[in-house]
Order: structure tokens, then sequence, then C-alpha cells
């Protein structure tokens, strides 16, 4: 791939958008009345904000480098099938809205796991805010290595200098500004998100004709996939891969991971709460169209001489950074906004994982041991695990260049248990009265070893080859000189051929989380009925419509933080 110089209005651009990140941490670090002296204020911003900041930052924070860059070059490689994604966000938005948004608003804390205490005691909770804290140190390593990579295949600026640079500055801003910086430069950084994404979008259509060429290439090359109604849980995208395996997905991704549950209780009312998850739904959905219609137009533009099959880039992750250092670099302030969009992304997953992660592991591992320090002292405490964890994820980021795929494979893997595990902990919590502690507790380790051994045995399997490529149309085919061809690059990612690998290890990985919150009810509700079942005293804990009708009536009023006030909690699970 052949890199190119930045010009002056991509660096102004670049700088602008990182500068302003900066300038916010500054003002709520240093400038605004309202500081960051206590856990309430550093972690939940006195559970006063605004609709606006949180919606973008819940938009933000669900987007990052590797789906700006993945999900485009998903649909050039195996169609728009993905155009379903609304359906499984709309059911998510639903369930959430119906059975968890008002039990976890009303049982806010520090950690969204403090609900799995109240309910199912101490024991569960370790183990879901462990796997949580590690997926979180897996995932934001790679979060930023992929667009450093991206930025350095464009234009060959050092991968470290650019990862550790960019770290260190969402650091700053996330350590000394707490939720309320981070609200407000990730509604910045969406907009640079955003305007990034259109720009590229416009300028690929523009390119490759217009938007009924587009639409053509994309028929002529069999991307136009609708329906695929095949009912084979191994392939590697249809109908129901979209519509069962991604809704339990989107459970964890968008509606019940312990950032958006952050989100959702630092507003004054609930129904801000349900305001901001629509919201958060229907932005995801939107820049995913916007991804997918990128995907066309990359094709269209490649639609007779792909760049993966002659040898011009590895990878077809590659396909939207080549698409810039090609096109893009002709067109001043598009590589500008390009790269702040897609480090934006990054910085927003970043510094908010940074954020929730530092509330989860004080209130859940340190906050019985110091609850007699001053509440200054406690957010300093806070402030020092950003420190740590932000220093961690600056090593981890050598250790993803050095080990590679096998990294990415084992971030899959942990995401996969932790979203399927949660999903199921959280949903029998609220909805099974009889599912007690030894109940979740078995069944949460049930569904991480079949999870997580199907996520080992899946490493075995051959990647689904994309749709046909073509390169009929090229008029100087040169393939890099280190450069592998198409099919032994896919060769060298399996040992065994699809007939030689069991079923189960063939799986598609959206149906993962749905594995785990299978086995989570099937083996946890049976432990619970063997062991006399539970009795939860506090009916608060479940959902509405299985509380006692004495109880269903709104505990707060109405709907409002008045009468509510941070409280650690400091007592066992009755």
């Amino acid at each position: 791939m052949e890199n190119f110089a930045l010009s002056f209005v991509d660096v102004i651009v670049f700088v602008i958008s990182f500068g302003a990140s900066v300038l916010i941490g500054v003002y709520y670090g240093f400038v605004s009345k309202k500081r960051q002296n206590s856990p309430s204020e550093y972690i939940l911003g006195g559970r006063q904000m605004t609709v606006l900041p949180v919606a973008a930052s819940l938009v933000s924070t669900q987007l990052s480098g590797p789906s700006i860059l993945g999900m485009p070059a998903e649909v050039y490689a195996f169609g728009t099938q993905y155009w379903l994604i609304f359906v499984p966000a709309t059911i998510m938005t639903i369930v959430v809205c119906k059975i968890h948004l008002k039990v976890l608003y009303e049982q806010a804390s520090l950690s969204s796991f403090t609900y799995i205490e109240r309910r199912f005691g101490q024991g569960v909770k370790k183990m879901m805010s462990g796997v949580y804290a590690l997926s979180i140190l897996l995932f934001l390593p790679v979060a930023i290595y992929v667009p450093a990579l991206a930025l350095n295949q464009m234009t060959g600026l050092d991968i470290y200098a650019t990862a550790m640079v960019l770290s260190i500055i969402c650091l700053f801003y996330t350590l000394v500004g707490g939720i309320r910086g981070i609200l407000w430069t990730d509604t910045l950084q969406l907009v640079f998100m955003l305007v990034g994404t259109v720009m590229v979008s416009g300028l690929a259509i523009y390119t490759a004709g217009g938007v009924q060429k587009v639409w053509d290439a994309a028929d002529r090359g069999g991307r136009l996939v609708f329906f695929n109604m095949t009912p084979n849980p191994t392939v590697r995208v249809s109908f129901w891969t979209i519509l069962v395996g991604n809704t339990f997905v989107q459970f964890f991704h968008l509606g019940l991971n312990p950032t958006s549950i952050q989100r959702y209780v630092i507003l004054p009312q609930l129904k801000d709460a349900k305001i901001c998850l629509i919201a958060m739904s229907v932005g995801y959905v939107l820049f995913n169209a916007l991804f997918l219609v990128t995907g066309l137009a990359l094709y269209a533009n490649y639609e007779d001489c792909d760049p993966m099959k002659v040898g011009v880039i590895r990878k077809i992750d590659q396909i939207l950074p080549h698409y810039m250092a090609e096109i893009g670099r002709h067109f001043p302030g598009l590589a500008g906004f390009f790269a702040a969009g897609l480090f934006s992304a990054s910085l927003s997953s970043m510094s908010s994982c940074l954020n929730t992660l530092s509330g989860c592991l004080y209130e859940d591992f340190l906050a019985r041991t110091f609850h007699h320090c001053t509440e200054l002292r406690k957010s300093l405490m806070l402030k020092a695990i950003v420190l740590i964890l932000g220093g961690i994820q600056l090593v981890l980021v050598f250790v993803v260049d050095s080990l590679g795929a096998a990294v990415f494979q084992l971030t899959v893997s942990v995401l996969s248990i932790s979203g399927g595990v949660a999903v199921g902990i959280f949903t029998s919590g609220m909805i099974l009265p009889k599912m007690n502690a030894q109940g979740a507790l078995w069944g949460g380790i049930s569904a991480m070893l079949a999870v997580g051994g199907i996520s080992v045995g899946a490493q075995m399997r051959l990647k689904e080859p994309p749709l046909p490529l073509r390169t009929d149309g090229c008029t100087n085919i040169t393939a890099l000189s280190s450069g592998v061809s198409f099919l032994e690059s896919v060769a060298a990612d399996g040992v065994s051929s699809a007939e030689d690998v069991y079923w189960i290890f063939r799986l598609n990985y959206m149906f993962y989380a749905l594995v785990g919150f299978i086995v989570v009810l099937a083996v946890g509700y049976p432990v619970s009925l063997l062991t006399d079942g539970g009795r939860v005293e506090d009916e608060n804990l479940l959902t509405n419509c299985v509380r006692a009708s004495s109880i269903r009536k709104p505990s707060l009023s109405p709907g409002k933080h008045e009468n509510v006030s941070y409280v650690e909690v400091s007592t066992e699970n009755k």
C-alpha cells in the first residue's frame, strides 16, 4: 500500500479534534466549579447530567476504530445482510426498557455489578466484575492498535508513537475531567466520527460514479444479500444470525454492559434514561447504515480489481485505509477528518471504559476496605486506578503488535463469555425470584466454560471465504514481494477443513452470547431449585411485572433522584 503525507489541512483538523478534548478535560478538572472530589461526582456526575451529552456518549462509546474499519470491509466481502441490524437493536431497546432499566436505575451505584451483589452475593459479583475487567483490558489495546495500524498504512506514521500520544491524551482528560469531561469529549468526538464517515462515504460514492453505479456493481457482484434464510447456524451471516444471534450480542454490547448502565443512572429522571437508550440504538443503527453504504461504494470502486487478491493489501480489513491512501489523499482535509473520526471512536471507548472500570474495581474489590476514607481520598483512589489501567493498556499495545491474531482471538472469546453470562445473570436475577446465589454462580461458571470451550475450539476451523473477488480489470497486477496469495492467506488461518471440525466449533460467533445466556438459565435455575430456591427480600431487585402488587408503585417520585443519595454497599448481601 502506498503511503502519503498528511496535508496541512489534515494536520489542523487532527490537532483541533484532540486539542479540544484536552481543553474539555482541563476545564472540568481545574476550572469548573463542579470538581471531581468524590466518587459520586467522578463516576456518576452527581447523577444530575443532561440528556444530550449522555446520549451522544452512549452512541460514540459503542463505536470503535475496529468497527469503523471492519463493518465496511464486512459488507465489501460478504454483502448487505447486516442491513437487518435495526431489528436486534429495536428488540434490545424494548426488552431493556421493559425488564432491566427501571431496576438498574433504582439500584444505582459506582458499579453496575452492585446489583448482582444485592441479588446474589459477593461471590457472583466478583466473578462477573473480574471477567469484565479482563475483557476491557484485552479490548482497549486492540481498539487503539487497529486505528494506529491503519494510519501507519496510510501515512507511514509510527504505530507505537501514534498509539502512545493519543492514549496519553485520552488518559489525561479521563483522569482529570471525570465523567463530565468524558461525556462532553464524547459529544465532540461523535461530531468528528459523523463528519468523517459521511465524507468518506460520499467520496466513495462519487468516485464510483454515483448511487446507481454503486447499486449496479453490488448487484453484479452478488453483494445485495437481503434475506439469506439458511437455517445453518455455522454460516458467517444470515437472516437468523442477525435476528437471533445478534439480538443477544446487542443485549450486552448496547444495553447491559457496565458503561451503558453507568450512563443510564447518571441522569436525574428515569424517562431521561429511556430517551438515551432509544437515542443510542437509533444512532448505532444510523452509523451502521453509513458503514454499509461505504462498504458497497468501496466494492464498486474495486469491482474488477480487488487489492487483496492482487497482493496490494493482505487483509480485507485494510480496504478502507487503502482507499484513503489511493483516492482520499487528493482531497485536503478528508484524511484528517477520517483519521480524527477513526481515533475519536477508539478514544471514546477507551475513556468511557477506563472511567467505568475504575468504578467497578473500586466498588467491587476495594470499597469495603477503604470505607473509612474521606470522599476526597476515595476520588483520588479512583484516579489512581484510572492511571494504572491506562499504563497497563499502553504496555499491552506492544503485546498486541507482537502476538497479532492470537490477541484478537482471545479478545473476541473473552468478550463473548462476559456478554452472554452478564445478560443471563442480570435477566435471571430480575425475572426469576427462585434463582439464588448457588444457581447464579454455577450457571455463570458453566456458561463461561461452555462458551470458552467453543471459542477455543473455533480456532481449528477454516475462515469462510468472501464472495467472489475479481482481478480482470487490473492493468498492472503486481503483488507485494512479501505477500501471499488469497487462498494461502485463508488456509493459514485454519488447520482443518470444515468437515473435520465438530459442528459446535463451527457455530457462528454471534450465537456465543445466546449460548451463554441459555447455559446460565439451564444450569442455574435447576441448581437453585435443588438448593431450596431463593427468597428475594427486597423485591425492588425484581423487574416491575414480577414484583408483588403492593410494591409495583414507582419507588421514585416521579422517576427522579431527589430522594436517592449515593451509598456505597458496605453490608453483606442478605
